[in-house]
């Protein structure tokens, strides 16, 4: 899929589609947007309840500012310690 104005090809695709829903944007939904973005201060972020909000903003101000994207925290699942005994693949597809 190319969108003939921003090379896609070395993007990963959840910065793909964050890419398409901002060209998608209505140009005067994206300049508010991005007058927002440019306008708030620290200060102001620090106050967001929504953590989802505030990654939404940094990777907007990434993108803005032609910044390498902030990764995502590191999964925690890895340090749980897993105490039953798992099963092979094989064993699951053939209960299933």
């Amino acid at each position: 899929m190319t969108t003939g104005f921003y090379p896609t090809g070395d993007l990963n695709p959840l910065q793909r589609a964050f890419n398409l829903f901002l060209m998608g944007l209505p140009s005067g939904d994206l300049e508010n947007l991005v007058s927002f973005i440019r306008h708030s201060d620290e200060a102001e972020r620090l106050n967001y309840q929504d953590e989802f909000m505030r990654q939404t903003t940094d990777v907007i101000n990434a993108i803005a500012a032609e910044d390498p994207i902030p990764s995502s925290p590191e999964s925690s699942a890895g340090s749980i310690e897993i105490k039953k005994k798992l099963r092979p693949l094989n064993s699951f597809m053939a209960y299933r």
